[in-house]
C-alpha cells in the first residue's frame, strides 16, 4: 500500500481529512488513528518479510522422518 492509498482510504472513513480547517481528534480518535495505521504497516511488512525469506531461503535436504514424508524444506 502506498502511502496515497493509506491517506485516501483515511479520508473516505474521515471526509473531514479532506476538507478545509482544523480537525481535532480525542485521546480515544488519536489512538485508533495509531492502531489502525501500526495494524495495516505489520500486516504488510510481515507479508513482505515472508516473501523475501521464502526467496532467499533454499531447500534444505531433510533427513528426519518429517523430511523424507514431507520432502526438503526451506532452511532458516
Amino acid at each position: 500500500m502506498t502511502k496515497d492509498e493509506l491517506w485516501r482510504l483515511y479520508a473516505t472513513k474521515n471526509p473531514a481529512f479532506e476538507g478545509e480547517g482544523t480537525v481535532t481528534l480525542t485521546r480515544a480518535g488519536l489512538r485508533k488513528l495509531f492502531e489502525q495505521t501500526w495494524e495495516k504497516a505489520h500486516e504488510r511488512g510481515v507479508i513482505h518479510g515472508r516473501a523475501i525469506a521464502a526467496l532467499e531461503a533454499p531447500l534444505q535436504k531433510d533427513e528426519s522422518l518429517f523430511g523424507r514424508i514431507f520432502g526438503p524444506s526451506r532452511g532458516r
